[in-house]
């Protein structure tokens, strides 16, 4: 009798201390699944008001992984990192983004998207600000008053459209061929949002009613004397590189850093006192001043 209380004595011991260590590797992986990078808080992403996923905030934006919203999609998306390079390649089935970490901009579909946060590397994926992902997937992402939630649905989901030929076929391969090139001669030595800078007065031009209606005209524009330096001196012509291309495809997209700015000027090198007297200044980006019409 008591040799049968000693072994139950040890079984209840034994089966305790099996419970013991399992919640306890529970606990380990919960604590591992909460180990979120330096700075960053869990955020829960609802899908048709259904518990899906989650994101990341931080005081620099809310982070939602690309490869999840492949998913989402059924895109079935394999990741190519390379750690020493930085560059990232996210491909699935009508879908391919490429980003290099640090870069302001990155593709998708051989289109442009300017985003000078850039991504990061966490738990396997890519990490790219809401405002990014809502553009690329085309869906109204709702994120709650206390940065703590994200709501979408999901039929509003759709890849970005593009292809190689997409920015020929939507804006005309003359418009880039001048927008790129004035952007090289104007802003080649340029940051990238100064690059965009130059292209964005160049579209405002074109837009406002009292410079002419495309691109080439513009640059080349005389009513009011000689409009940009290089179209006088030639070094215009010269071959833009991949940078100012890629500037001119943004400027295209949308992406503006200047706002209404139709002018521009360095100071270093020009008499500004005709812009600070009769033009509202808005920003200065690199070695540019950029002004605006009086209002």
């Amino acid at each position: 009798m008591h040799r049968n209380k000693t072994r139950l004595l040890a079984a209840v011991l034994l089966w305790a201390l099996l419970l013991a260590l399992c919640s306890g590797a529970a606990l380990a992986a919960d604590d591992a699944a909460e180990d979120l990078p330096e700075g960053f808080w869990d955020v829960r992403v609802y899908v048709d008001g259904l518990l899906s996923d989650r994101a990341l905030g931080s005081y620099d934006g809310t982070w939602l992984a690309v490869e999840d919203f492949c998913t989402l999609l059924g895109l079935e998306p394999g990741s190519l990192w390379n750690e020493e390079t930085g560059e990232l390649t996210v491909g699935a089935r009508d879908f391919v983004l490429h980003a290099v970490k640090g870069e302001a901009y990155f593709s998708v579909n051989s289109r442009y998207v300017y985003e000078p946060r850039s991504f990061f590397r966490y738990d396997g994926r890519s990490w790219f600000p809401l405002e990014v992902i809502s553009h690329v997937f085309s869906a109204e992402l709702k994120l709650s008053s206390d940065g703590r939630r994200v709501d979408l649905k999901s039929a509003e989901l759709a890849v970005m459209p593009g292809g190689a030929a997409w920015y020929y076929d939507n804006f005309g391969s003359s418009e880039i061929f001048w927008l790129a090139r004035i952007i090289h001669s104007e802003a080649g030595n340029q940051p990238i949002e100064g690059r965009i800078g130059v292209g964005n007065v160049v579209l405002n031009r074109v837009a406002s009613d009292r410079y002419p209606d495309n691109i080439r005209d513009v640059v080349f524009d005389k009513q009011f004397a000689i409009q940009f330096d290089p179209a006088a001196s030639g070094t215009v012509y010269a071959e833009p590189d991949e940078l100012d291309v890629i500037c001119a495809c943004l400027c295209f997209e949308g992406y503006n850093t200047v706002g209404e700015s139709m002018f521009f000027v360095n100071p270093r090198i020009a008499d500004d006192s005709w812009f600070k007297t009769t033009k509202e200044f808005v920003i200065s980006i690199g070695e540019h001043d950029f002004y605006k019409l009086k209002t």
